[in-house]
């Protein structure tokens, strides 16, 4: 990104204001996109019992969820 900017465009609080910028959209669409699940779960109720035997599974298998790896999620 600092290859790309001007001179007068390297200020470090420029940076600092588009990162927080990229991270607020990135933290937006994760957000909405659990929404959508949930959405498509209210409108599809006979997949919540399956959904919710995979997650009893995972904590057979992996214990509580601040010891899953990637894979559990």
């Amino acid at each position: 990104m600092i290859e790309i900017w001007k001179d007068n465009e390297r200020k470090l609080s420029d940076m600092a204001h588009l990162e927080v910028f990229i991270s607020l959209d990135s933290i937006h669409t994760s957000q909405i996109n659990a929404v959508y699940v949930l959405y498509d779960l209210a409108a599809r109720p006979e997949y919540i019992e399956y959904l919710q035997n995979e997650i009893k599974q995972v904590f057979k298998e992996d214990g509580p969820w601040m010891h899953w790896e990637k894979t559990s999620f």
